[in-house]
């Protein structure tokens, strides 16, 4: 079958260095960076687990919302934050306190913009934690944001929220500071650095130089040097490396860990560093730690934490599993609480999910759940399932499925994903396309991805060490111009050239020339759209062969927008013509009011602003939204409730109709709303509740439900905004939780 690219070999270790800050809220290292060993195909999630446990973070697999015990409790806001972006200076933070509670650190501490950002060699990635492969070398960094949503990080942000929402930059770029990282972690993987007195004073520069986002580039390279030639002259054994001295270092890095009785899951990281610096010790050395014992019973009893963790993880879902109803008694309203626990479960770790002991019975309440659904399946439903069912059954499969084949599995997934729930109850063959991708991820593992760091652009199905070549040529006036006449003659309206590039993998010509003429080998490239590159009503990929002949190829877009995934059996030239530029899309606007317990239809609201009342205990009646603008697109409104004694309605309601009740005093309880007509994939709709004794609830969007199931609690206010597809979710209101939904079993 041709070329073989990427045969399956067992992972690799590799290493990366990894660190956790906490310097825009004056807390310093929460973990100092150090060497971590993970495999090959490793994620930043897999990584940061590995570091702190999973058992500390708090949200879910893509999106890390706290970190257990990495708070102090006491903010000290750094000066230039203050100063280049307008924040709350100290007494600011302290006073608007903590969302997380007891040491906990996480989003909405300290200011309504904080929260964890993770980076990967000084790069902010678009994809989450989950999904974030790291490679050999790799420098990750775990930061906390305290305000503008990373502008005291990166240098850029936001600041306000809804239609308030604008850009703030400050007056510098912090410099990159990951070679000093990579310097520091070698000195913390070696005690006896520090016992050598030019490294020791290197060393002591280099922690108060990277702690500092004010530092320059030329300081920060500086230190980075010093500390660098400070390790490269030190010599093991000579005078300076004293074995009594090194040893006592690591007995008392020992000694200060808590007693076994007290010790939790937050000092995981302490015990690691413990570990890691004892391992670092000559056999002399080690022979002179009278301690080690209490550090194997420390390892023993964060395992011990870990494994209890995970148990009571497992068994919560394992209840919630429990608590569904039986298969012959689920109706369809029961649909949300099934997916809720099936949410509940992907969250769990690997480890955990080896714990639940009633996955059968979700699956077997899915099973019945979608035959339910099916039921409920229109003619038009049955034809677009059809067409995805038949994409699934199109799949290779076992060891047919070879590497290059990647971006045919993505383009079934983004199909599958845009299915209604009708419409994925119908899907029967679902397995196998779970099968591809697992498979996928298998070979990925033993032949990771490479990427051009200068563009983005990433291959997948290379041979194992072939990297890629990419020269821009968008700028290439010629070449351009050529491509916009191959556009033409294909009969692309509106084309325009948004990025013009030669790809090749670094290989012999002699090589390329056999993969180019081999029509079954494949490779599966990804290229990034920037800012102004996105939101384009459709994308065709123009590949100007070798021979000169032009192949038009259409891509998948990527659920973010930010990319283009497409198949290609030769390398050459390749472009990005995009057609209808997001300029197009007029602007609408919805209005929206809300009938109020004691005071009645309130008036109209519009873009963002609140319809209820805060404060009041005031219920949600009713609910009605209309389209309120002239332009000429066709696009409409729809909206369900969830209301008190009957749940959700029969029917959706639309354009300005009345959707809950009026006179019987009865609360609602969640809403959905989803956009409805040609222009409707244009645009988003974002919505945002207060409800009863929870607060403000994350924005939910495009029909998602929000509120809350189970609880009898009512609806206060809501906030509904439409904007352009892909333009950023509105800034949630302060306090707000990081869901939009909760259900009660």
């Amino acid at each position: 079958m041709g070329h073989q690219f990427g045969e399956t070999e067992e992972p690799k270790a590799i290493t990366i260095t990894v660190d956790v800050e906490r310097f825009t809220i004056g807390q310093g290292f929460y973990v100092k960076p150090t060497t971590l060993s993970i495999k090959e195909g490793d994620t930043a999630r897999t990584a940061i687990e590995k570091l702190l446990g999973s058992g500390n973070l708090l949200g879910n697999v893509g999106y890390l919302a706290g970190i257990k015990g990495a708070d102090t409790g006491t903010a000290t806001i750094p000066s230039y934050i203050v100063k280049e972006l307008n924040a709350g200076d100290s007494s600011v933070a302290n006073a608007y306190g903590q969302k997380y509670t007891g040491s906990d650190l996480g989003e909405f501490d300290y200011s309504s913009y904080s929260g964890w950002m993770y980076f990967v060699n000084n790069n902010t990635p678009n994809v989450g934690m989950d999904q974030k492969k790291l490679n050999d070398g790799d420098v990750l960094r775990l930061a906390f944001t305290y305000w503008a949503t990373g502008a005291d990080l990166t240098g850029s942000g936001y600041i306000g929220s809804g239609i308030d929402r604008t850009p703030i930059k400050m007056s510098f770029t912090p410099a990159n500071k990951d070679g000093l990282l990579e310097a520091i972690a070698k000195v913390n993987g070696n005690s006896a650095y520090l016992s050598d007195a030019a490294i020791s004073e290197a060393y002591e520069t280099a922690m108060t130089v990277v702690q500092d986002m004010t530092s320059s580039p030329s300081v920060t390279n500086n230190a980075t040097t010093n500390l660098n030639k400070a390790i490269s002259a030190y010599k093991p054994g000579g005078d300076t490396a004293n074995d009594a001295k090194l040893a006592k270092a690591v007995s008392d890095q020992i000694a200060g860990l808590p007693a076994i009785t007290k010790l939790a899951l937050t000092d995981k990281a302490a015990v690691v560093a413990a570990r890691t610096a004892y391992d670092a010790l000559t056999s002399a050395q080690k022979a002179l730690v009278s301690n080690l014992s209490s550090l194997t019973a420390a390892e023993t009893k964060i395992t011990e934490l870990q494994t209890a963790a995970d148990k009571v993880a497992a068994k919560a879902i394992t209840d919630q599993i429990a608590a569904l109803p039986a298969v012959d008694k689920l109706v369809l309203t029961d649909k949300d609480a099934v997916a809720a626990a099936r949410a509940v479960y992907d969250a769990l770790s690997e480890a955990q999910k080896k714990l639940v002991t009633n996955l059968s019975t979700l699956t077997a309440v899915e099973t019945q759940m979608a035959k339910l659904l099916a039921g409920e399946a229109t003619e038009a439903d049955k034809a677009t399932a059809k067409a995805v069912s038949g994409q699934i059954s199109g799949l290779p499969s076992g060891d047919k499925l070879a590497l290059g084949s990647k971006a045919d599995v993505v383009a079934v997934r983004v199909a599958y994903n845009s299915l209604s729930d009708i419409q994925k109850s119908l899907i029967t063959n679902l397995d196998t396309l779970v099968a591809a991708e697992a498979k996928l991820a298998e070979l990925e593992k033993a032949t990771p991805p490479v990427k051009d760091e200068a563009t983005g652009i990433e291959a997948v199905g290379l041979p194992k060490g072939v990297g890629l070549k990419v020269e821009p040529e968008t700028n290439d006036t010629d070449k351009t111009e050529v491509a916009k006449k191959a556009a033409k003659e294909a009969d692309i309206k509106d084309a325009k050239i948004v990025s013009l590039y030669s790809i090749k993998p670094d290989m012999s010509d002699e090589d390329l020339a056999k993969f180019n003429n081999d029509p079954e080998s494949f490779v599966t490239l990804t290229l990034p759209l920037g800012d102004d590159q996105q939101g384009y009503n459709s994308y065709k990929i123009y590949h100007k062969k070798t021979d000169g002949t032009v192949e038009w190829i259409t891509p998948t877009l990527s659920a973010d927008g930010k990319s283009l995934i497409f198949k290609v059996s030769a390398f050459s030239e390749f472009g990005v013509v995009g057609t209808e530029a997001p300029t197009e899309i007029p602007t609408v606007d919805f209005s929206y009011r809300t009938h109020v317990q004691n005071v009645g239809w309130q008036d109209w609201k519009n873009n963002g602003a609140m319809s209820g009342t805060q404060g009041r205990s005031l219920r949600l009646e009713g609910i009605e939204i209309k389209r309120t603008d002239t332009a000429d697109v066709d696009l409409g409104i729809r909206y369900e409730t969830h209301i008190e004694n009957i749940g959700w309605e029969d029917s959706w309601k639309a354009d300005g109709i009345m959707s809950g009740t009026e006179g019987r005093s009865l609360r609602l309880e969640a809403i959905r709303i989803e956009l409805t007509g040609a222009d409707a994939k244009n645009y988003d709709v974002y919505y945002q509740v207060h409800a009863q004794n929870t607060g403000w609830m994350a924005f939910a969007k495009n029909g998602e439900d929000a509120g809350t199931a189970g609880f009898g609690y009512r609806l206060e206010g809501i906030h509904v905004i439409v904007v352009p597809k892909g333009q950023a979710a509105p800034t949630p209101e302060d306090g707000s939780i990081e869901t939009a939904f909760l259900v009660k079993n």
